[in-house]
């Protein structure tokens, strides 16, 4: 946990900056993006994909 006493909150939000920057984007975020968008509803899937690969 990266909270503690004594850490200020440009401290914190340096840390996080520096951490988040190194990071590869999450793997399903624009899948999670349109679901999202779609108001939580799946795309239909087509003949030969799920529902989840139809995001695509």
């Amino acid at each position: 946990m990266h909270l503690k006493d004594g850490v200020q909150e440009a401290d914190f939000v340096r840390m996080r900056q520096q951490r988040d920057a190194t990071l590869a984007p999450p793997r399903l975020i624009l899948q999670a993006l349109q679901v999202n968008i779609r108001g939580g509803r799946l795309p239909e899937p087509d003949a030969t994909a799920s529902a989840i690969s139809a995001c695509r």
